[in-house]
C-alpha cells in the first residue's frame, strides 16, 4: 500500500523539476538574446563613432595639404592599424575648386568595412565649403 502512495508522488515532483527546468531554459534564452543584441549595438556604435573620428581626420588632413599644396584635390586612404584590424577603413578626400577664388567645395567619405552580414559596412559623408586666406 505505501508503494502505491509513493509513486503519484514521484510522477509530481518530476513534472514539477522538469518545469523548473524549462522556465530557467527559457529565462537563460532570453538573456543570451539581449546579451547579443547588446553586442551588435556596441559594434555599431563603434562603427560609427570610428566614422565619425575619420571624417574629422580628413577634413583636418585635406586644409592641411591646400596649405601646403595649394593644387591639391584629394586623395584615398586606406587605413587598418592595431587593435582595430576587423574594422578596416576607407577615406576618400575630394576638393573641386568654385568660382570664388580661394573657395574649395570639400566632400569627405569615411566608410568601415567589415565581413560580418550581422555588422554590414558603414558609410558616412560630409560636404564643407571651405575658404583659405589669401597669401
Amino acid at each position: 500500500m505505501k508503494r502505491s502512495v509513493q509513486s503519484p508522488r514521484r510522477g509530481v515532483v518530476l513534472i514539477a523539476v522538469l518545469v523548473c527546468l524549462a522556465i530557467v531554459m527559457m529565462l537563460m534564452l532570453g538573456a543570451v538574446q539581449i546579451s547579443v543584441r547588446q553586442q551588435r549595438q556596441v559594434r555599431q556604435h563603434l562603427q560609427l563613432e570610428q566614422t565619425r573620428w575619420l571624417l574629422d581626420a580628413g577634413i583636418s588632413r585635406a586644409i592641411s595639404q591646400l596649405h601646403s599644396q595649394p593644387d591639391y584635390r584629394g586623395e584615398s586612404l586606406t587605413i587598418t592599424c592595431g587593435r582595430m584590424k576587423d574594422l578596416p577603413a576607407t577615406v576618400e578626400i575630394a576638393i573641386t575648386a568654385t568660382e570664388k577664388v580661394g573657395q574649395f567645395r570639400l566632400r569627405v567619405t569615411a566608410r568601415t568595412d567589415r565581413a560580418e552580414e550581422t555588422n554590414p559596412s558603414m558609410q558616412r559623408s560630409l560636404e564643407r565649403l571651405l575658404t583659405l586666406p589669401s597669401k
